[in-house]
């Protein structure tokens, strides 16, 4: 039995010859330009009558719905502004003594892409809050057009591809479990391990694909991005560790101290003194302990200095003075410590022991702005830092810096899975500890020999192959065991740096 499916013309025909001469065609407009649809019947036995139907999809006889428009009962349909309320399907009745005949259906479709109003922020990133990444959304209405547009991310007029630095997450689904807090949004840029080579005017623009749309791309979103380096506040609440007006026997020397507290991350202040005369330009002689203190010789009368502490761009000036009085005992350093001690584990035996001692006796030892002690049995490496010997009495102040730094033995383990499943990635891992933290570089030697970076891996989960993610002090490499491409030699790198009691900068 054979079955014949009929898709077009459907009516009564009165005569063989009556038919449709012309019929409508489907056709693609831009939204707010004109259309036509034709239809024309030959060979009626008298005058021709026409309606025309237009319902949102197509039904599975003739349309019954007549379309609304002023030339509904003409041959043909002419619409010079098309908005959304003439997309759809239209079928035109032709209707004579001979019959009545019902045409194709023309389906009309309007693409689109609606004036965007452009957002401007100015985004200013602090590198020293903990997450040191942000994101840029580039939001469209979910009716901003049709068909999709696709979006491009320009940094200072260039396109952003560095996918090293910055992520484009084309649509919701791509997201990191660890960037949850960031509320990416579809089309956002991501900016990563931010540095200051970043600042820049990022625009996001759209495009569209369809060439019935005139205006293709239309700038969303722009963002000035500044950053800074933020530390600590600079604190003179400490009065332990400021003497302003301190007094000095006439002929002897005396020291000034730009008493200061509110490190960060060991991060001590830039100190700059200056006459408190107005002078504009910085004293530069006689400056010891990280340019804090300055020793005036032979003093004979009354001076005064401002002292200018800076932490980052946040800076706080103090006056400090001295005068001569009849008779004053300065204190004096008897045995002051070294800039600088390195305490290596598994080469220095022992407690750590530091010597500061003054005219007064033994010195008084601050770290953080409190008060410490040494010996220090058993260092570890958060006893690194910097330290503060100081002494004092009624009339005057001394003090001197030493920074420690407690080593941790580096050390560096890789495994790889005893057997490779050609259907999951492999992981290599590699796990490093050590302090000072290591710096840490993951390389592949391919087949010929050549070295290839590793690029870091941001989705989640872990499906993206030959890319590296941190996981606490461990390093996973992972390998598209499927892959010709994976193969080679992986080499996992840590280098520990710090300085030597007597100078210079080891590695190891």
């Amino acid at each position: 039995m054979k079955i014949t499916l009929m898709l077009l013309a459907v009516g009564v025909v009165s005569g063989d010859l009556f038919s449709f001469k012309t019929q409508p065609g489907s056709t693609t407009v831009e939204k707010g330009k004109g259309f036509t649809l034709n239809c024309e019947a030959e060979n009626a036995d008298s005058a021709v009558l026409y309606q025309w139907y237009k319902e949102p999809t197509i039904p599975n006889t003739h349309m019954t719905v007549a379309y609304s428009g002023s030339d509904a009962a003409t041959s043909s349909i002419k619409v010079t502004l098309a908005d959304m309320s003439h997309q759809g399907f239209y079928q035109c009745r032709a209707k004579s003594a001979a019959g009545e005949l019902y045409s194709q259906t023309a389906q009309v479709t309007l693409h689109y892409f609606n004036t965007v109003s452009v957002s401007s922020e100015e985004v200013k990133i602090s590198t020293a809050i903990a997450a040191v990444r942000t994101a840029l959304p580039c939001e469209l209405d979910d009716d901003a057009s049709y068909p999709d547009v696709s979006v491009t991310w320009y940094k200072d007029g260039d396109v952003v591809n560095d996918k090293s630095t910055f992520v484009v997450h084309a649509d919701g689904t791509l997201k990191v479990a660890s960037l949850a807090d960031l509320s990416v949004t579809a089309n956002s840029l991501v900016l990563f391990n931010i540095k200051d080579g970043m600042a820049g005017t990022y625009v996001c623009k759209a495009t569209a694909s369809s060439d019935k749309i005139s205006v293709k791309t239309q700038t969303v979103a722009s963002y000035t991005v500044t950053v800074t380096k933020a530390f600590g506040d600079v604190d003179y609440s400490s009065p332990t560790m400021i003497t302003n007006g301190q007094s000095v026997t006439a002929g002897e020397s005396v020291t000034l101290c730009c008493g200061t507290v509110g490190y960060l991350n060991g991060v001590i202040p830039t100190y700059t003194w200056y006459a408190t005369n107005g002078a504009t330009t910085a004293v530069t002689d006689n400056l010891g302990d990280f340019n804090r203190t300055m020793i005036l010789n032979s003093v004979t009368g009354s001076h005064s200095y401002t002292c200018r502490a800076c932490l980052g761009d946040n800076c706080q000036s103090q006056i400090v003075t001295a005068s001569v009085t009849p008779s004053t005992d300065a204190i004096e350093f008897t045995q002051e410590p070294s800039t600088y001690y390195l305490y290596e584990e598994g080469a220095s035996e022992g407690p750590l022991t530091i010597t500061c001692k003054t005219s007064l006796g033994e010195g008084n030892w601050m770290k953080d702005g409190e008060s410490v002690s040494f010996p220090i049995e058993s260092p570890k490496s958060s006893d690194s830092g910097y330290y503060q010997c100081y002494a004092s009495n009624t009339d005057s102040w001394v003090m001197r810096s030493t920074q420690v730094e407690v080593t941790e033995t580096l050390s560096l383990d890789m495994s790889v899975p005893a057997e490779l499943d050609a259907s999951t990635p492999g992981i290599i891992t590699c796990t490093i500890s050590g302090y000072p933290t290591p710096s840490v570089a993951v390389y592949k030697t391919n087949i010929n020999n050549q070295k290839e970076d590793i690029e870091e891996c941001y989705d989640s989960p872990a499906t993206t192959t030959n890319c590296i993610r941190k996981s606490g002090n461990s390093y996973l490499i992972t390998v598209d065991n499927e892959s010709l491409d994976s193969t080679g030699t992986y080499t996992c790198e840590a280098t520990q740096t710090y300085r030597k009691n007597s100078g210079g900068t080891p590695s190891r």
